[in-house]
């Protein structure tokens, strides 16, 4: 796939399954050097990781998005998203080199990839940070994202789960759902 452009220097284009896990194994600890995340692989039988490969081996057919960021034309960043459910695509991580944090890559790599999950007909969009990581945060919510939930994680901590709506009457159901919004005509049907 060709780059396709963002903003003045800044591009993404698809990566392929080889080049994004390669990039990701040389740069990932790199990108992630102030988490304190405590594996679980460790603490697994044999037979438990077994399990595992074989079911990770039979999900070989859901949607996978994988973007490389570019600047000019080197790679400075990627994102990859995965299905998550029959109808939700799981925004699963996105990450930039730090000089290139702060500058609205961030922001326009979450409507970059939001189009390509609309494309692809996800009705939502799913994504879990860490509690204090403002920086992903909030243009998440600013984006249109919906805080659903929390969930404490073994290995990482308190995640905030983040849900985006492409239909509009799903986010006045969310909203009524959570006492923002009187019901509508439309919602009473189902009440």
């Amino acid at each position: 796939m060709a780059p396709i452009h963002l903003f003045d220097d800044y591009y993404y284009r698809e990566a392929s399954p080889e080049e994004f896990g390669a990039f990701y194994t040389a740069h990932h600890r790199r990108m992630f050097e102030h988490l304190t995340g405590i594996p679980i692989e460790p603490y697994m039988s044999g037979a438990e990781l077994q399990r595992r490969k074989q079911y990770d081996d039979m999900v070989t057919a859901m949607y996978e998005l994988r973007l490389f960021i570019l600047y000019r034309d080197e790679v400075i960043g990627w994102h990859i998203g995965r299905q998550a459910q029959r109808d939700a695509a799981n925004m699963s991580n996105t990450a930039l080199f730090a000089a290139h944090r702060g500058r609205g890559v961030y922001t326009a790599i979450i409507r970059a990839a939001l189009e390509h999950y609309r494309a692809q007909g996800f009705g939502r969009v799913v994504s879990k940070h860490h509690a204090s990581n403002n920086a992903v945060l909030i243009p998440k919510l600013r984006a249109g994202f919906q805080i659903t939930g929390f969930e404490i994680d073994e290995r990482y901590g308190l995640f905030v789960s983040l849900t985006y709506y492409f239909n509009e009457q799903r986010r006045n159901v969310y909203r009524f759902r959570t006492g923002a919004l009187r019901p509508d005509e439309e919602i009473r049907k189902y009440l």
